[in-house]
């Protein structure tokens, strides 16, 4: 399933605080959800690709099947509400050009240390397994979900979830800062384990005030243990 590249949802390889401000410092994931969503007015835009074997071949520039690699492209904006902030996203899901529109909302439960979301990943019930012109499909490809997650220490989140047809059930993931700007992840996303380490460039600077508060993010480590796969995220 092409959706067990980046998510498309808040968190995938950017962290992300209670209060849905982008942060290193917050809940990070690779392809299943977390509790919080971004806040008002903020956008993301993100890439990632990930080996079909044990060794690193990358980035792929063409559009068959058979490719190397799988890539993953998403673009979230953040909408903040008196209800709780909302997170819509779109992502493109391989090189044949899957694509699925996705939305969760936080639940305005205004907890310290912890959030609760539920969302829905691809809205329009488009068929993903592979190309749309290539065999494989599921009859149902919409997920419904819902996820928790809470500061176990300072800087550092658990996420536990549970959601269907993407997820098969229950899922879960954890993120740990283990030195300034370097964070730690782990997660189950209901098939298998994937592993890696999140580093945040920081803010670039010079880019105008409306992209002030700007992070770069990039995510590097080892899909279902053994595939080599990057990601980059940049949060404004």
């Amino acid at each position: 399933m092409e959706l067990r590249g980046f998510s498309g949802l808040p968190g995938a390889g950017f962290g992300l605080l209670s209060d849905g401000t982008p942060s290193i410092n917050g809940a990070l994931s690779f392809s299943t959800p977390i509790g919080f969503s971004m806040k008002g007015n903020t956008y993301d835009i993100g890439l990632s690709d990930r080996s079909r074997n044990d060794a690193p071949q990358m980035v792929n520039l063409t559009t068959h099947f058979g490719n190397p690699s799988d890539s993953t492209g998403q673009v979230m904006v953040g909408v903040g509400t008196p209800a709780g902030n909302f997170t819509l996203a779109y992502e493109i899901e391989s090189s044949e050009l899957d694509q699925s529109y996705n939305a969760q909302w936080q639940l305005p439960l205004h907890l310290k240390n912890a959030g609760v979301s539920v969302g829905v990943q691809n809205i329009t019930n488009r068929p993903l397994a592979a190309g749309d012109k290539l065999p494989g499909q599921f009859d149902d490809a919409t997920s419904i979900y819902a996820v928790g997650t809470y500061m176990v220490a300072p800087n550092d989140y658990v996420s536990l979830g549970y959601g269907d047809v993407r997820f098969r059930g229950p899922f879960a993931n954890a993120s740990a800062l283990v030195a300034p700007r370097l964070k730690a992840t782990l997660e189950w996303d209901s098939i298998t384990w994937n592993v890696g380490f999140a580093y945040s460039f920081s803010r670039i600077r010079g880019l105008g005030d409306n992209l002030d508060g700007n992070e770069t993010t990039l995510w590097f480590g080892l899909f279902e243990c053994d595939k080599p796969t990057i990601g980059l995220n940049f949060v404004f």
